[in-house]
């Protein structure tokens, strides 16, 4: 064999040797997690969604029994409240201690570039931040 062709497979076979552990650690990991038994016990259904902003939905999700409201936004997702069962007129409990949630009006100014690296307002705090004499 020629040299260029040894070489080639043994680069395949230690890419498939690195695969293979990859893999291994991958089972290994997710059995040791729990992650497997957790994925199979819960299941839920998304009943409703109703979209405040383009990076904001209210959902109405049944996860097993229950039936939450939930606030979803790009990082995090809240429990708002628990709705009551159907037979019960389809109420909203609220939870002891929940703040009231504040929706933006339908005509309120949103500036989608807000807090993005392409966004003027974010340039001109970073540089105020960064500007000599700032701090004094």
């Amino acid at each position: 064999m020629s040299d260029d062709l040894r070489l080639a497979l043994r680069l395949v076979v230690s890419l498939l040797i690195i695969i293979a552990l990859m893999w291994l650690f991958y089972r290994v990991l997710s059995v040791r997690m729990g992650r497997d038994k957790c994925a199979a016990d819960v299941s839920f259904t998304v009943l409703a969604t109703y979209r405040l902003t383009r990076r904001a939905t209210l959902m109405v999700v049944q996860v097993q029994e229950k039936t939450l409201l939930l606030g979803v936004t790009d990082q995090y997702v809240t429990r708002l409240a628990e709705v009551a069962p159907s037979h019960s007129g389809g109420k909203i409990e609220e939870r002891p201690g929940e703040e009231e949630l504040s929706v933006r009006g339908k005509h309120a100014e949103v500036n989608p570039l807000e807090g993005s690296i392409i966004s003027p307002d974010t340039w001109k705090k970073a540089w105020e931040a960064v500007r000599p004499g700032a701090h004094e």
